[in-house]
Formats: C-alpha cells, sequence, structure tokens
C-alpha cells in the first residue's frame, strides 16, 4: 500500500519511521494547563434541619443532595438585570437543576458567570494533572442519570455529528488514547467513503507517555490485523517497534491502517508537542498546545476550511478551543463518533465542565458544531 507520510517524507519503513526526529517541530511553543480556581465564598442560611434555605423564597432544600449549592446560589438582594439563566442553552439550565435538585440560577447574574463556572469545574471536573479513567463514578437514582443523559444528548455531547460539506482543505484529527484515535481515524474514514474529501491530513498529539491499560497497544494492533489492516507490519511487535507515547503510537496506527481507496494518496502530517516541565513535574499537553504547535510551526497552515476529528463527549470542549486558537480566516467543521453506551456519568459531566472552562469570560451560547473563525477570535 503505498503511502505518503509527511510533506517531505513521500516512504518510510516503520522502523525509521518511529526512530526518527518528530516530522514537524514548532518555531515557538505557548502552552497553557487548564486553571482550577477556587470555589467563591457565598453566605447562605442553613436551617435546624439541616437544610439549605433558598434565600429567595425561604424554601429549604436537602443539603445532603446538594452538598455545593450554597455555591451557586446569590441572594436576591443582588440581583440585577443579566440574569444568566436568560444565556445559557435551555439543556444545560435542565442539566444543572437535575444535579442540584432546583433552580439555583434563578438569581445568579451574568456578571457572576466567572465564579459559578469555576465552581461548576471544581465540583464536577477532573483535579490538575488527572486522567478521565481516574475520576470516581458519579452514582446518582436511576431516573436522574436517564434525564441527565437525555440533556447531554440535548447539548449534542453523546449523538453522533457528521460533516456539512464534502471539501476541506484540512482534516485534523485529535489526538487521544489509543483506542480513541482509531475510532476517530474510523470515523473520518466513514466520512471520506461518503464523499467528504480534504487536501491534507494533520494529526495534533504530544508525548504523552502511554498507560499500557489504556492505550491497549496489542490489542490495537491485533484488531487492525483481523480486519485486514497492518499487513505491512510484520514484528511490529518487537522491542524497537514498540511506542512510548502518544505521537509514536499514532505513527503506528497511521502506518498500519487501510485507507478507503484515495485517502492513502492525502499528505499527511503529525504534529508532535512535547511535555511540559512545571512546578517539578511533567505535564501532558492539551488540545489548545497541539493547535498551537501546528499554527506557530515552520510550516505554519495556510487560512482555509478545517474538518476537525472528535469523539464524544469531547466535542463540545475542543470546538470551543479551536474556536479559540484558530485565527482570522479559518472556518471550523467539527465532526464525531457517538459516545459509547456505557460511558460513566463522571466521563460526562467532566466533559461539561471543560466545555465550560474552555468557552472563556462568556457563557456558552447556541450549541453548534459549525462554525467560522472571526476577527475577534
Amino acid at each position: 500500500m503505498k503511502r505518503l507520510i509527511g510533506l517531505r517524507h513521500p516512504s518510510l519503513c516503520l522502523g525509521v519511521w518511529l526512530a526518527c526526529v518528530p516530522w514537524l517541530w514548532p518555531c515557538s511553543l505557548a502552552a497553557h494547563e487548564p486553571q482550577y480556581a477556587s470555589a467563591p465564598v457565598v453566605t447562605v442560611k442553613i436551617a435546624q434541619s439541616g437544610e439549605i434555605v433558598d434565600p429567595g423564597t425561604g424554601a429549604t432544600q436537602n443539603a445532603e443532595q446538594q452538598e455545593v449549592a450554597g455555591v451557586l446560589m446569590m441572594s436576591a438582594a443582588d440581583s440585577a438585570p443579566g440574569v444568566l439563566e436568560d444565556e445559557l442553552p435551555p439543556p444545560l439550565i435542565k442539566l444543572i437543576g437535575l444535579l442540584y435538585g432546583g433552580a439555583v440560577l434563578r438569581d445568579v447574574k451574568s456578571s457572576d458567570w466567572a465564579a459559578w463556572r469555576d465552581s461548576f469545574v471544581e465540583r464536577w471536573g477532573r483535579k490538575p494533572g488527572q486522567e478521565r479513567w481516574e475520576m470516581q463514578e458519579v452514582v446518582l437514582p436511576e431516573k436522574q442519570m436517564g434525564e441527565i443523559r437525555d440533556c447531554m444528548d440535548e447539548l449534542s455531547l453523546i449523538r453522533a455529528v457528521t460533516a456539512s460539506q464534502k471539501e476541506y482543505d484540512y482534516a485534523v484529527i485529535l489526538g487521544a488514547p489509543g483506542p480513541i484515535m482509531l475510532s476517530r481515524m474510523d470515523w473520518l474514514a466513514s466520512q471520506w467513503k461518503q464523499g467528504v474529501h480534504f487536501r491534507q491530513l494533520v494529526v495534533l498529539t504530544g508525548q504523552r507517555p502511554l498507560t499500557p491499560d489504556i492505550d491497549r497497544v496489542p490489542e490495537l494492533m491485533n484488531e487492525l490485523q483481523e480486519r485486514g489492516d497492518g499487513q505491512n507490519l510484520a514484528g511490529w511487535s518487537s522491542s524497537s517497534h514498540q511506542p512510548l507515547h502518544e505521537t509514536e503510537l499514532a505513527r503506528l496506527l497511521l502506518a498500519a491502517y487501510s485507507y478507503p481507496d484515495g485517502m492513502e494518496q492525502v499528505p499527511v502530517t503529525v504534529v508532535d508537542t512535547p511535555r511540559k516541565w512545571q512546578d517539578g513535574n511533567w505535564f501532558r499537553c492539551h488540545t489548545g498546545d497541539t493547535l498551537q504547535t501546528w499554527l506557530r510551526s515552520c510550516e505554519s497552515p495556510r487560512p482555509g476550511s478545517v474538518l476537525m476529528v472528535s469523539s464524544q463527549p469531547a466535542a463540545q470542549y475542543q470546538k470551543s478551543v479551536a474556536l479559540r486558537e484558530l485565527p482570522p480566516g479559518f472556518s471550523l467543521d467539527t465532526i464525531a463518533e457517538a459516545a459509547p453506551k456505557n460511558i460513566s456519568l463522571a466521563e460526562l459531566l467532566d466533559s461539561v465542565s471543560t466545555w465550560l472552562r474552555a468557552s472563556g469570560s462568556k457563557p456558552p451560547g447556541v450549541v453548534s458544531h459549525r462554525e467560522r473563525a472571526v476577527a475577534t477570535l
């Protein structure tokens, strides 16, 4: 199978491929870590029964069920024009009500968005340095969990998203643990088979050390071989071919994959973003870091249409980050395979947290995966 990998390397054997320096090194790197702010201090009344008293109505709410409701409720005396509830998508308002058991946003002002967002992230998001698979499961009554998942689907965090047009300048696959990265390649290939084409394939990844139980390299390669892929990778399991980090795994998957007719001729660029040394520890790169590396590299891309390949429930977060990072002149269309049916509620709520955090100084508006970068970005 003839394969063009990289802009300057028409053919490379896997051994040289994995051993060589990254094909695309940045001229400069401006990286950033997600910031988790402390919850704001809010005074609330507690009834003798141990229930939280709504300062607006005097009604009580169960404190055990709503352990952080006091963080989200503001005093009715502080209310003013510009209510946060009027600026959020209705499914998100419903989700918040299900999580906290009441209309906790009723008296929250638009100007309090940052404090409210940070308190939500602190409660439901990952802690600094924590991975999704390290989070504790969230257990709620079955009916409540079902309603929460319905809200997530309305927020386009569960359902599949397909391409809105047929031609793009770039298809950008975002790096991830091995099984997710392979599923993103499959989703993009399925779009190609339906007539969605692109001029260049870009894989944004980095030097995250692999976790055997999460990245599952042997299982991935066996799966590719069972379905007829990887015919040119005999001996991949030898020690010299074993990937050590996410970028190397991405290259291995690219070499082993059987592409639909025509897609194998598309030039491929692998963007390798290094880890960061901070406070005495190594931290892996995030979506924004890899986009910055690509955009600020020595071979920076020209403005054009971008088909970004994510997967649920990360599409809303990654779309928000891409809109923040892409300069004027780029258009963005995000596609994503549906979330697994057995996905944990903890991961779903973390996806909402990362999306809200990435939305910046203003609440997220109308849910859409098709946006155009404008001069204000």
